[in-house]
């Protein structure tokens, strides 16, 4: 047998294309980012995954819920100080945009969701550039 020829039932966290699959809801759900009628095959893929790796357990659930809070909180923060001048306001935003990077790096814990959440931000010019830097 060909291993090209296998198709894997779940997702393999550590390959991009397969993690870009998962999304998340504001109640910190682990959900697939695409619609069963769209893509079948990923929508079962994810729903395997979420069932196996226990993707939606309580405890990791409420960790969500705190790192879509804080994206949020940002957020908020960016937008207050984004069209104030003067030093202070400067170094606010600049804090912000530092908190969200953070939150999105590769490496942070819960990153794909934190990144899912800001994605829904993306109208905002300054959400979508960091969306695109980190």
């Amino acid at each position: 047998m060909n291993i090209g020829d296998e198709s894997p039932a779940l997702l393999d966290p550590i390959i991009p294309a397969d993690t870009i699959l998962l999304w998340f809801l504001d109640d910190g759900r682990a959900t697939c980012r695409y619609e069963q009628a769209r893509d079948p095959w990923s929508y079962s893929r994810v729903e395997k995954s979420i069932d196996v790796y226990n993707l939606n357990h309580v405890l990791i659930k409420e960790e969500r819920v705190m790192k879509i809070d804080e994206v949020k909180r940002q957020v908020v923060r960016g937008e207050k100080y984004i069209s104030q001048e003067g030093p202070a306001a400067a170094e606010h935003f600049t804090d912000a945009v530092r908190v969200l990077a953070d939150l999105i790096a590769p490496d942070a814990e819960y990153a794909r969701c934190a990144r899912a959440i800001l994605a829904g931000y993306r109208d905002k010019e300054w959400v979508q550039e960091i969306l695109q830097a980190v």
